[in-house]
């Protein structure tokens, strides 16, 4: 069944990339759509797609009551849950500051980048922007980061999980996540990405990278509360603030440069995901 699902997910993907792509990007341009309104409406929508194939899964094989029962028993609502929910935003705090730090080291930041994209580094403009990704990240970011990780974690991951135990089930759904984000470069030139890399084989790698840390700690969300709500809560929090890092980096497209920056984004999520594994460790016990 997990197969029936990737068939489905990645089908009515590429469907709906080329969908937009003959009918919206290939008149406006591959070259710089991604600030504009139907992009962002794109790209979030398409984040539901994990869950319209988990839907016609459930309906084809079992049916509507069936699927109902399996997203509420994901959805687990107490206060431990609840607790976690809310400090779901400080990985991605702390793999940012991370970023800019060991970014700079590597020489990777662009420091006139960052002075635009944060202005003045006051107590006031930090604390507006913390505030800020803690609200959107928890309410409607993480509302569209449900309509992944009710597919990715709580489906495929799980099914993964039950043959192959947390590491490799880890690897494999973060293979799968991060390839699942490829098509998207039928609608975008990788160009116009905000990292400006003119490489999709690059993105590809730096994707599935990225989708593989990022596993670590949704996974371990998920086996720690039996809810989906905190791994949403992580996702639309790190969709919220990380894109910041993008607008923040030097435009150079080479191969020292792209090893730093992998270096640097491995670097900036290995030590937040090591203090989650610590917690997780010690909570256990």
């Amino acid at each position: 069944m997990l197969l029936y699902y990737l068939t489905i997910c990645f089908t009515l993907t590429i469907i709906y990339d080329l969908a937009n792509y003959i009918t919206v990007f290939k008149k406006i341009g591959r070259e710089k759509p991604v600030n504009s309104p139907y992009f962002i409406l794109y790209a979030s929508l398409r984040m539901f797609i994990p869950f319209i194939s988990l839907t016609i899964i459930f309906v084809s094989i079992h049916d509507l009551d069936a699927l109902y029962e399996f997203i509420v028993s994901q959805i687990r609502l107490n206060t431990y849950t609840l607790l976690v929910y809310l400090l779901t935003p400080i990985p991605v705090y702390v793999a940012t500051i991370l970023f800019i730090i060991v970014g700079s080291l590597f020489r990777v930041i662009d420091r006139v980048r960052l002075k635009n994209a944060i202005g003045e580094t006051t107590i006031k403009n930090i604390s507006l922007l913390l505030i800020l990704v803690f609200a959107t990240g928890l309410t409607v970011n993480a509302i569209f980061g449900f309509g992944e990780e009710i597919g990715w974690r709580s489906y495929m991951f799980i099914e993964l999980y039950r043959v192959y135990g947390f590491y490799y089930a880890v690897l494999l759904s973060g293979i799968i996540w991060g390839l699942w984000h490829v098509p998207l470069y039928i609608v975008v030139d990788p160009k116009s990405v905000e990292l400006g890399f003119d490489s999709t084989w690059f993105l590809t790698v730096y994707y599935v990278i990225f989708c593989t840390l990022l596993s670590i700690p949704l996974s371990h969300l998920l086996l720690l509360t039996n809810s989906i709500g905190p791994s949403s809560g992580l996702h639309g929090s790190i969709n919220a603030l990380w894109r910041l890092t993008h607008n923040i980096v030097v435009r150079e497209d080479n191969i020292v440069y792209r090893t730093k920056y992998l270096l640097t984004l491995t670097i900036s999520w290995f030590i937040p995901i090591l203090l989650i594994e610590l917690i997780i460790n010690i909570w256990s016990v």
